[in-house]
């Protein structure tokens, strides 16, 4: 958003450039954005790109006023048809998808929490639509069938593929940016991150000693029906203040109706007594999917929901 004057002949455009993707020797565009004037631009060429402005190839053209954005252009091309309804004898409403031949990979994210040096995903999911967070349950099987007598059922996978919606919402340039650093890390399916249930998957029965490698929570049949399982055997313990401990699991036991022992691979080097804070399962996901759809609100202002995948850890 540019709120100042540009003056014909001026050789530099004054703006933050730092959350933006402007290039050099790339194209850009004076946009005004009262509807009165939705037709005036200019396109202008930038030979450089500081912190704080534009330097222009060439002087700007006209004097451009009041609020306008100033926008980074790609090259793109139409790669579908582009369908066409008429609304009226003066209105019509078009549906066009471009690909852009531009692209560049942003190698710029930087993880603000690692485990076992990979990226730990910290902040819980905004919900939006509803107050649910969606998770999924597919055993990945097909049925083999000979069109006569008995089928057989194929499965390829060892565990139940289990996934997770995600719905990010992104409220200023900064955040936006951070987002698009983070999608161009994961390279779609490609890298695996850490992310916590942020439920109460464990309930604390005892206090937990700085030295304890084993702690006592409410009996919930894990020795029984879930056992150590290679998808889910990593711990987060979440406190109040943001603090993210990570610990993996070697061992489940029952001690009694009521109690289970968990042993894990350290010490946490902290008391930790009921209710201080959630412990939940740490899972290592990769995207389910190699296309992501980012909807964009105004400036500075988009969500997307992404859906994650469990993988073994």
């Amino acid at each position: 958003m540019h709120t100042g004057t540009i003056n014909i002949d001026d050789t530099e455009i004054l703006l933050d450039t730092t959350y933006s993707d402007f290039r050099p020797s790339s194209f850009g565009i004076i946009w005004h954005i009262n509807w009165d004037e939705a037709k005036e631009y200019e396109i202008i060429k930038i030979q450089d790109i500081q912190p704080d402005k534009l330097v222009l190839q060439d002087p700007v053209g006209s004097q451009h006023e009041g609020s306008k954005y100033i926008i980074p252009i790609r090259q793109a091309i139409i790669d579908s048809v582009v369908d066409k309804s008429d609304i009226s004898s003066e209105v019509a409403s078009l549906k066009v998808n471009f690909i852009v031949k531009d692209n560049i990979y942003i190698d710029t994210y930087s993880a603000d929490t690692t485990y076992k040096s990979l990226p730990v995903l910290t902040n819980d999911s905004m919900q939006t639509i509803d107050a649910q967070k969606r998770y999924g349950s597919d055993a990945d099987k097909f049925n083999q069938d000979y069109e006569s007598g008995d089928f057989d059922v194929i499965s390829d996978s060892q565990f139940n593929i289990i996934s997770q919606s995600w719905n990010f919402v992104n409220g200023n340039i900064n955040d936006c940016w951070s987002f698009r650093e983070f999608l161009h890390y994961l390279r779609g399916r490609f890298k695996a991150i850490w992310i916590p249930t942020f439920r109460k998957d464990f309930i604390l029965s005892r206090q937990i000693g700085p030295t304890d490698t084993t702690f006592y929570i409410e009996n919930i049949g894990l020795a029984q029906n879930f056992m150590l399982n290679n998808l889910r055997k990593h711990l987060a313990f979440i406190f109040p203040d943001s603090t993210i401990l990570f610990r993996e699991i070697t061992d489940i036991n029952a001690y009694d109706e009521d109690e289970e022992i968990i042993t894990i691979d350290s010490a946490l080097g902290v008391t930790i007594d009921p209710g201080d804070c959630i412990i939940s399962f740490l899972d290592l996901c990769r995207l389910s999917t190699d296309e992501i759809r980012i909807e964009w609100f105004g400036d500075g202002l988009n969500q997307c929901e992404l859906l994650f995948t469990d993988v073994v850890a």
